[in-house]
């Protein structure tokens, strides 16, 4: 046997030899064992800080008794109990905003959200609502009312275009409907004037009333008012206006003397006042045997 059959020539492997060029300059790298790249640890230590502040000036000017709205001044109240609007106020001032904080806050009060809330039980001539300091000013001016609307067991104050002011008290209704008698002479020697008569209307019908809305036209009421004082003038005094709007717009007025006469509020009430004068005056003789007058129809009155 020959040396060259028991040492057989090696061959070379140069596929072999070109992967292992690569391999031993690291140019493979297992991607799940290489070394990540640290971030630099700045922008977290900014980031963290600045959250921190605006937690905490958040919370100094949502929460410091600095900015609070703590005491509510009402001024202006005559007939309006100033209680019940300052009550109004301080629930207001009270209640949550974003859940956490208050309305307290003067960050965080809005006049014309309040202003809304008073809407809701009434109507003023003028309001104005203002941030003194810590304190709550709320100045406001009355509407004068000489109508009572009674509907659904529920009284209303009425201004002269119809408009519901506000609801009124059973003390307060008490007195509309039996108001004291004033008589005798004043300190300088003039008799007491006597009071605007405010006007009741009952609404049989008990349609809804919602305050800051109308019930009568402005001309019904100015026509109402009219037609109660020409009758008063001659003597004939209304106790109270009855109204069904279901089955009309004409009204009922309620004598004292308890017969009642039929008008209607969008015709000439003067002449309608008038008719109904002259028919007591010629036709009837008894007014105790009187049920009503109807004068809704032009010349044609009717009485029973």
């Amino acid at each position: 046997m020959s040396w060259f059959t028991k040492h057989p020539k090696t061959r070379r492997n140069f596929f072999r030899k070109a992967q292992l060029l690569p391999y031993r300059a690291h140019r493979f790298q297992n991607q799940n064992f290489r070394q990540k790249t640290k971030l630099p640890a700045w922008p977290l230590i900014i980031v963290g800080a600045s959250i921190g502040l605006i937690i905490a000036l958040t919370s100094f000017f949502f929460t410091s008794p600095v900015f609070v709205i703590s005491t509510v001044r009402v001024e202006g109240a005559a007939t309006v109990n100033p209680i019940d609007i300052r009550n109004i106020a301080e629930t207001y001032l009270s209640s949550s905003s974003w859940l956490v904080f208050k309305k307290n806050n003067r960050f965080l009060f809005d006049t014309k959200d309040l202003q809304k809330e008073l809407a809701k039980k009434y109507t003023f001539s003028s309001l104005e609502i203002e941030r003194e300091g810590h304190t709550l000013a709320i100045v406001f001016k009355e509407k004068v009312s000489s109508f009572l609307w009674l509907s659904n067991g529920v009284s209303y104050l009425l201004d002269d275009t119809g408009l519901v002011i506000r609801t009124t008290t059973s003390e307060e209704t008490s007195a509309i409907m039996n108001p004291p008698i004033l008589q005798g002479p004043t300190l300088d020697g003039t008799l007491i004037p006597e009071p605007v008569k405010i006007l009741v209307f009952k609404d049989l019908a008990d349609m809804p009333v919602l305050i800051g809305k109308t019930v009568l036209l402005e001309n019904e009421v100015k026509n109402v008012r009219t037609f109660f004082d020409a009758l008063q003038t001659a003597g004939i005094f209304i106790e109270s206006f009855e109204l069904n709007r279901s089955v009309g717009a004409w009204l009922k007025a309620v004598t004292r003397n308890g017969y009642s006469i039929l008008f209607d509020p969008n015709s000439d009430v003067s002449k309608q006042a008038d008719n109904t004068l002259l028919l007591l005056r010629e036709q009837i003789k008894d007014v105790s045997v009187l049920e009503y007058i109807d004068v809704r129809f032009g010349d044609h009155v009717y009485y029973k």
